[in-house]
């Protein structure tokens, strides 16, 4: 029931906002508008190599498939008939929770071990983004939009149990990392000043050290994922 809790509150924004379909805009705020949507979320893999003894070590850590939220300020710049930008500020959540590990060990180029491991812990991305993004209109409600972000995530990343075994002490770690975005999707004017968007997001942060041995992943941490959301005008 948490989990769904997110796309919850937007369905019900959703349907408070087929109320104000008769409402007029705030003229005092003109161009200006809020949004916000719901996720459904999907997290790489996240590899980590290491040598010791001799030996090499390969590990990776899965995450369920989560849901997270976006709400941002902004403003609308208006170009040409067919096109407008749009600049804003926005917060971004991911919680994504661990689903299992494996690791394997080579020595001398050959595999002598692997093995698959359940997981519990959870990587969790609150960031603070500046949005360019530029809307293209195409039939007289749709519109296209295409955008990219800079800022900065807050990222809490836990391990407590593997294989149902607590792990003492329990891995974790905070830390401030770049993070930066991808935006696209359609929009739809549904009335003078109410938009709906669906869209695909692809948000990702600079490399992120592990709790206790302090290596860098391989790989960058991303997510994909497609948001539903709606857009108000003031």
């Amino acid at each position: 029931m948490k989990k769904c809790s997110i796309l919850i509150a937007t369905l019900g924004i959703l349907f408070l906002s087929s109320l104000l379909t008769s409402a007029n805009c705030l003229s005092c705020f003109e161009n200006w508008y809020i949004a916000g949507s719901g996720s459904a979320s999907w997290h790489n893999h996240q590899r980590y190599t290491f040598a010791m003894h001799g030996k090499e070590f390969f590990f990776s850590r899965q995450y369920k498939q989560a849901w997270g939220g976006n709400f941002s300020i902004g403003f609308l710049i208006p170009a040409r008939d067919c096109l407008d930008f749009r600049v804003e500020g926005e917060f971004v959540y991911r919680p994504h929770k661990l689903r299992k590990g494996h690791f394997e060990v080579f020595s001398d180029k050959r595999k002598i071990h692997s093995k698959t491991i359940s997981l519990h812990g959870h990587s969790r991305d609150a960031a603070v983004m500046a949005n360019l993004l530029a809307d293209f209109s195409f039939c007289p409600c749709w519109k296209f939009y295409f955008g990219l972000g800079l800022g900065a995530s807050y990222n809490r990343s836990t391990m407590k149990f593997a294989d149902h075994f607590l792990v003492k002490p329990p891995f974790s770690r905070n830390s401030w990392v770049v993070a930066t975005q991808l935006i696209t999707g359609f929009s739809y004017q549904w009335t003078n000043c109410v938009v709906l968007t669906l869209g695909y997001r692809l948000f990702s942060t600079s490399e992120v050290l592990t709790e206790r041995t302090l290596l860098r992943s391989d790989n960058r941490p991303y997510t994909q994922s497609v948001d539903l959301g709606i857009r108000f005008q003031l």
